[in-house]
């Protein structure tokens, strides 16, 4: 059997797995006082792999504070590290929710994860995706808190500085009283920068889960701002050519799952309003030059 097709039926056993127990026992997760117990030692581990890896951990800002409501912690999500800069950042204790852990389930991060506390979730299974959102809920109304990616993929985008998001946070809050801190991460190389920011009481914004989480897109965009204000200056001449494909290439090359870009768009927020630059020039793959349309190509038209 190939790596692939291991993983593959890995996946699908605990995705049945999930089922069935969410059938017999419902969505209720169980060891929150135990997990957020042992928090500050798994911690150590985390912060042992990013010295011995040769990662720098640079936070910008801590604006948010523990307060007595269970928080929902947002956070942009650049693919690398992202997973362990965060919790080394915030230090409190939560629950991951990972969306397709794919490989997770057989190495040894997952067993760490497994203690952490984790929810996982095939993002592609309506069914799956209930229940993921459902054992949230739980756990927030036990106190515990969650730590989630709400551009559900690795921004790879040239320009979008935070993907559009999927309501789940925002939603969750709601139904739960919680509160959300937003967080915002960027990577250069192996120096990676946190900046966290204030927590965001949802009560204070009435019950739109549309409007809230444009609102908090936008706080975290700016938390990403922070991050670049105070990063060198490049100027574009110092830009390769091919740099954004060998950027994106070291995305999904180098992370513990296996993803390919097309999976990444596929598993992204796309809003049915949005329409990107590719897909909207797709059309010109499929002309066929000839004397009737070449004033289509025409450059001097477009000056």
């Amino acid at each position: 059997m190939s790596k692939t097709r291991f993983i593959e039926t890995l996946s699908q056993w605990h995705l049945q797995h999930r089922l069935k127990e969410y059938e017999k026992y419902g969505a209720r997760a169980s060891g929150i006082k135990f997990r957020n117990k042992i928090h500050s030692f798994l911690l150590k581990f985390v912060t042992l792999d990013r010295v011995l890896s040769k990662r720098e951990l640079h936070i910008i800002d801590d604006k948010h504070d523990k307060g007595e409501k269970p928080i929902i912690f947002a956070v942009t999500h650049i693919g690398g590290c992202d997973v362990e800069s965060a919790f080394e950042a915030i230090k409190s204790p939560a629950w991951l929710l990972f969306g397709d852990p794919k490989e997770i389930y057989c190495i040894p991060t997952g067993l760490l994860l497994w203690f952490n506390g984790v929810v996982c979730v095939e993002t592609r299974n309506k069914t799956d995706r209930r229940i993921a959102k459902e054992r949230c809920v739980s756990i927030l109304k036990d106190g515990g808190n969650i730590l989630m990616f709400p551009e559900g993929a690795w921004n790879i985008s040239p320009n979008q500085i935070v993907y559009h998001m999927y309501y789940g946070a925002v939603d969750m809050a709601m139904e739960t009283n919680s509160q959300i801190v937003p967080v915002g991460i960027i990577r250069d190389k192996s120096n990676y920068y946190v900046n966290i920011g204030e927590n965001i009481n949802i009560a204070d914004y009435g019950n739109n889960i549309k409007g809230l989480t444009y609102i908090l897109r936008d706080i975290m965009g700016s938390l990403q701002w922070e991050i670049m204000e105070r990063l060198p200056i490049l100027h574009h001449s110092e830009i390769d050519s091919e740099y954004y494909h060998s950027w994106v290439n070291e995305i999904v090359d180098n992370q513990t799952a296996t993803f390919s870009v097309e999976e990444v768009y596929e598993t992204r927020f796309n809003p049915n309003y949005i329409i990107d630059y590719a897909d909207a020039f797709e059309h010109l793959n499929h002309i066929k030059l000839n004397t009737n349309n070449a004033f289509l190509f025409d450059k001097r038209l477009h000056n």
